[in-house]
């Protein structure tokens, strides 16, 4: 069953109440992990680098499985570039604004700055020459792709072994105790599934009502309503004067968009690569990822001036999309 109807009126705000259901389902199923996490002694570094990337991921990874299981492939991966565009240039952009400076250490840039970088390219090349010229993302891949996050996990696990050896006692946790943690992150759950199913049934319909390539509405429209949960966390990071914060869940999320998200959707239904994917989306999340990289890379940190060329980067990228439309 599809949650659209004949009213445009109405579908937008079916849209927009997806959004809302995917931003506070994430926020509450990484509340919830983060007081599991918490119960378990899990060190507050490796649930920093790994639930709060992969809790801002929610709504990508559940907007694509449910775009893959709908076969509508270029949805999926229009979706997961441009939150990669959209997390690099615009939140990127947003943090380095407000904090005026975002510092990084020689240790965080080699191992997932480096990382995300090598993420874009394997990922870039399995689109372009893994198939010849079929350019899609097939099971073969997303097991790969499975493969290299599971290899990923390890070895962030390991960078941190120090921080969980001198984790200590368990934390608060909910006063109904881990089971109602655990009752709560699957309502949760729901909500998340919940609002992509919404998001993406009206996204579909407005393209083909208005003969709007797929892949640049879900790449500009959902890719920013996905990537709420990553400015959310940003601007804590950024009121909280936290640059592992802002920066660590940029990097991280971006990995895990590529990693996580597009390898589920992958081992659903393969992807095809559109036209719009190949020769704009994926270029310009390459060319946005050097730049962030090169940014930081120059003083181990990102200045006010930097942020503002990161936040043209993006508005470049929507006024082209939208001159896509005319």
């Amino acid at each position: 069953m599809d949650f659209v109807t004949a009213n445009i009126g109405i579908n937008i705000l079916l849209f927009v109440a997806g959004v809302a259901m995917l931003v506070k389902g994430s926020d509450g199923v990484v509340e919830g992990a983060s007081h599991i996490a918490t119960h378990f002694r899990i060190s507050d570094a490796v649930i920093g680098l790994t639930l709060v990337s992969i809790g801002t991921s929610l709504p990508e990874l559940a907007t694509n499985v449910y775009a893959a299981a709908i076969d509508q492939s270029v949805v999926a991966i229009g979706n997961v570039v441009g939150s990669n565009v959209t997390n690099t240039l615009l939140v990127a952009g947003i943090a380095v604004a407000g904090m005026g400076t975002i510092a990084t250490s020689k240790i965080m840039f080699h191992r997932d700055v480096v990382l995300m970088l090598l993420v874009f390219c394997l990922f870039a090349c399995l689109c372009y020459f893994f198939n010849g010229d079929q350019f899609v993302i097939g099971r073969l891949e997303g097991g790969l792709l499975l493969v290299a996050f599971a290899v990923y996990l390890v070895h962030l696990l390991r960078s941190e072994k120090d921080e969980i050896a001198s984790c200590g006692h368990a934390g608060h946790l909910h006063p109904g105790g881990i089971g109602v943690v655990f009752v709560s992150v699957f309502f949760f759950g729901v909500l998340v599934v919940f609002g992509a199913k919404l998001m993406v049934d009206n996204v579909v319909w407005g393209a083909r009502e208005f003969d709007v390539p797929e892949a640049l509405i879900s790449a500009t429209i959902i890719a920013l309503g996905t990537s709420l949960p990553e400015v959310a966390v940003t601007v804590t990071g950024i009121v909280k004067k936290k640059n592992d914060i802002a920066m660590g869940n940029i990097v991280g999320s971006n990995t895990f968009n590529l990693l996580l998200v597009m390898a589920c959707t992958a081992l659903i239904r393969p992807v095809d690569i559109s036209h719009e994917v190949r020769y704009f989306l994926l270029p310009t999340m390459l060319g946005a990822g050097a730049v962030f990289a090169i940014f930081l890379r120059t003083g181990w940190a990102l200045v006010r001036w930097e942020g503002v060329v990161l936040l043209a980067g993006y508005g470049l990228f929507i006024g082209f999309n939208v001159a896509q439309l005319y």
